[in-house]
């Protein structure tokens, strides 16, 4: 598979060249057209002089004569009875030297600004795949001491249960089970961002949804699921997409009473996806997951607002 530094190589190669043959096709015009013009010039120069100074010497593309192969020379004026004519090759020898030192210069050029090219490129990913670098040995480190800190908290909370009041340490209990459960998906999520690359297809969102509800079917048999959706295809990654809606849709089971609204509304190139729920009473999570949610969608041109008041809703907006 060819890297990313060598398609725009390739890239920005095909563009020099394409720019730099109109270029040349141009310049050898108007340097024809000059030429042909200084010699058309000279020649009448030369038939001034010669009403003068018959016997003056001719440079050696130029010659007088009565008759003339038409193949070899083109007719630039008259002298009496003769005809001043020009040496073809010679004009065609100009043209071909002047074409030979653009092309040459232009090919130094081209390699200059590749090499310049490929070194920034080159510059630009390593800094890039550095800080990738960093970054995941930062998010391994706190991932790390998190899930050391949360297998102290449950062993603390258990040791608690033995000793105290039940109810309150089940509200303990429940608010560590639910950050527990948001730092797992989360961190599972940021593992398939890094461990793959993008792959686009066509996608239907309406498929995605149902899918996802699908997944869920056991945490909503004690809720009342509203669902007006239509087909809207957008091209995305599936795994990104299943990420999205995954994390939405469980932050909306998860923290509803009794009720979830998931509402489409379409038109040519947007879709707007409205998921709403009531709010019970339970301890927020992190929001890690609808972070990310955020910034996967937002790689496609989408877009996520969320308000909460009496009821939670979600908006998402989506673009073909």
């Amino acid at each position: 598979m060819i890297s990313f530094e060598k398609k725009i190589l390739i890239i920005f190669s095909i563009v020099l060249t394409i720019g730099f043959s109109v270029i040349n096709g141009i310049s050898i015009i108007f340097f024809k057209k000059n030429l042909e013009y200084q010699l058309y010039k000279e020649a009448h120069l030369y038939k001034a002089i010669l009403t003068e100074k018959p016997f003056l010497k001719l440079p050696r593309y130029f010659t007088i004569d009565s008759s003339f192969d038409p193949e070899r020379y083109e007719i630039v004026t008259f002298l009496g009875g003769n005809y001043i004519l020009l040496d073809k090759n010679y004009k065609i020898e100009k043209i071909k030297t002047f074409g030979l030192n653009l092309l040459v210069w232009e090919a130094v050029l081209t390699v200059t600004l590749l090499f310049v090219m490929y070194i920034t490129i080159i510059r630009h990913i390593q800094e890039k795949e550095e800080n990738r670098k960093l970054l995941e040995i930062f998010l391994l480190t706190i991932t790390h001491k998190l899930g050391n800190f949360l297998s102290s908290q449950k062993l603390n909370i258990e040791l608690i249960k033995s000793k105290c009041n039940i109810k309150p340490v089940e509200r303990l209990e429940k608010a560590y089970q639910l950050i527990e459960t948001d730092f797992k998906s989360s961190l599972q999520i940021l593992k398939k961002i890094s461990e793959r690359k993008r792959s686009l297809r066509i996608i239907n969102i309406k498929d995605v949804i149902l899918n996802t509800l699908d997944l869920f079917s056991d945490h909503l048999l004690d809720r009342k699921v509203i669902l007006h959706l239509k087909d809207f295809y957008i091209k995305i990654d599936p795994v990104d997409a299943e990420n999205i809606f995954h994390t939405i849709i469980e932050n909306s089971i998860k923290y509803s009473k009794s009720k979830i609204h998931i509402r489409m509304c379409t038109d040519r190139k947007i879709c707007y996806l409205f998921i709403k729920n009531d709010i019970q009473e339970i301890q927020k999570g992190s929001g890690v997951g609808l972070k990310i949610s955020e910034f996967l969608l937002s790689r496609y041109g989408g877009e996520i607002k969320t308000k909460a008041k009496k009821e939670f809703l979600t908006v998402i907006k989506l673009k073909r």
